[in-house]
């Protein structure tokens, strides 16, 4: 340990006491905290970021979420599209009494660089239940249902409140309300993509069919693998 804090840049140094510390994950977590402070201060941003990610998990593993939130938050500060820091920081402030607002937040920023991750709508959806906001629980179980993981009780939940809503969203548009009100012609690629993984199975839940009864035609196709 002395040989790192004379120097912390001792790789041999570092990568021995790691391994000696590996059934000591709070003298780890020590350790790493040190780094992260020698690589703020001398301008290393990627071994501080990195050491940050495992600061974070160690804080994880030992169960002290505060500051697991704090140093994964650190990790986003520097790389605002991180994934797992962000997902990590979701799950952590789910397990954590009082942080219902910001946990709900972090899923939302979650699923909107990952559409397709199960476990953030179904925290959603539950999050939304204890807050008492039944319209965005119930969008949360309809994510579920499309995405073909919905639980029993969550297809239920969805199915109770689903054909009403769709008979009176279909019926009161008029036959040029889509094109007039709902498609945007300078959607983003990415808002493309998604949709396109989500007509299929929304054909198996939506009454409206075909693109026609939505006011599409061919000349609306948009071939995502020719787009850049």
């Amino acid at each position: 340990m002395k040989a790192v804090d004379l120097d912390p840049d001792l790789a041999e140094a570092v990568d021995g006491l790691q391994e000696a510390l590996a059934d000591d994950p709070a003298e780890l977590a020590s350790l790493h905290d040190r780094l992260a402070r020698h690589y703020r201060l001398s301008g290393q941003a990627q071994r501080l970021v990195d050491t940050l990610r495992r600061l974070g998990g160690l804080y994880r593993d030992l169960h002290n979420p505060v500051r697991a939130v704090e140093t994964l938050r650190q990790v986003l500060e520097r790389v605002p599209d991180d994934l797992d820091a962000r997902t990590a920081v979701a799950d952590t402030l789910t397990r954590m009494p009082g942080r219902e607002t910001e946990a709900l937040e972090a899923h939302r920023a979650v699923i909107a660089t990952d559409p397709t991750r199960v476990e953030s709508y179904r925290a959603i959806r539950d999050l939304c239940l204890v807050a008492g906001d039944d319209d965005a629980a119930w969008c949360a179980a309809g994510a579920l249902a499309v995405l073909g993981q919905a639980t029993d009780e969550e297809r239920a939940a969805f199915e109770q409140r689903r054909q009403p809503t769709l008979r009176l969203r279909r019926d009161t548009l008029p036959p040029d309300g889509f094109t007039q009100w709902i498609r945007d012609d300078g959607v983003a690629d990415g808002m493309s993509r998604v949709l396109s993984l989500l007509y299929g199975p929304l054909t198996h839940l939506l009454p409206l069919k075909q693109p026609a009864d939505l006011g599409l035609t061919e000349g609306n196709r948009v071939d995502l693998e020719a787009r850049t």
